[in-house]
């Protein structure tokens, strides 16, 4: 299951601020999915500013699955985590 978002036109200040400084593409957990080929390659890399990806990874790390959550940047991250917030566990 993918769920990618677009860009939003604004988001608050007090979400930004939590994510400032969150590197998302350098987490070796994230960088191992993708190497397995669990995780589209390119696709993160693709991702554009303020546009956020959710996706679950069946069979991620042995039988367990994984919950992936990141963005183009601080804004895509804070979008994917507000839109998992509001409709969790119905994405």
């Amino acid at each position: 299951m993918r769920l990618c978002l677009g860009r939003r036109t604004a988001i608050p200040a007090r979400s930004m601020t939590n994510f400032a400084n969150l590197r998302v593409l350098d987490h070796p957990l994230i960088a191992d999915l993708v190497a397995d080929g669990k995780l589209a390659p390119g696709r993160i890399e693709a991702l554009v500013a303020g546009e956020g990806l959710i996706e679950v990874v069946p069979n991620a790390f042995g039988d367990k699955r994984a919950v992936v959550v990141t963005g183009g940047d601080a804004a895509g991250v804070a979008r994917a985590l507000e839109q998992l917030a509001d409709r969790f566990p119905n994405l």
